[in-house]
């Protein structure tokens, strides 16, 4: 499997293909919660994430920038 990528400042598309044991855990993953009736693929303690942001500015917080 392939996801295009935009890359940087020139803006051309790089493939990036994962390694095959990247999308067996996926994919097992995916699997288990759905068996669990969880059907978000973004989860915090078993609620689905709606924002990003507040944990985007902790973490550039932490890391000085």
């Amino acid at each position: 499997m392939q996801c295009p990528y935009a890359q940087g400042k020139t803006g051309r598309i790089k493939r990036v293909y994962p390694p095959s044991a990247y999308w067996e855990e996926a994919k097992l993953s995916y699997q288990e919660d759905s068996a669990a009736g969880i059907p978000w693929v973004c989860l915090r303690r078993g609620r689905k994430v709606l924002d990003y942001n507040t944990a985007w500015r902790t973490a550039v917080k932490v890391a000085g920038m």
